[in-house]
């Protein structure tokens, strides 16, 4: 499932759009859970997504995640 979801971040990268931003903020967030669960890497997102006033973003962005998953 992480693969997936990285493939998914990777795949929006170079969208001109608040999803590709976050995307490639994800990208180079050296802190980013990659070797963790799919659950954990949501709550980080979650989390520094609330803190950062992006969230509705994030909720987009998972959306679309679980849309790519089909």
């Amino acid at each position: 499932m992480i693969e997936k979801f990285r493939d998914f971040i990777y795949s929006i990268s170079n969208e001109d759009s608040a999803q590709g931003d976050l995307a490639r903020h994800i990208m180079i967030d050296t802190n980013f859970p990659w070797d963790t669960s799919i659950e954990e890497i949501k709550g980080y997102l979650d989390f520094h997504t609330s803190m950062g006033g992006t969230n509705d973003v994030f909720q987009i962005l998972i959306k679309n995640f679980a849309k790519y998953l089909q």
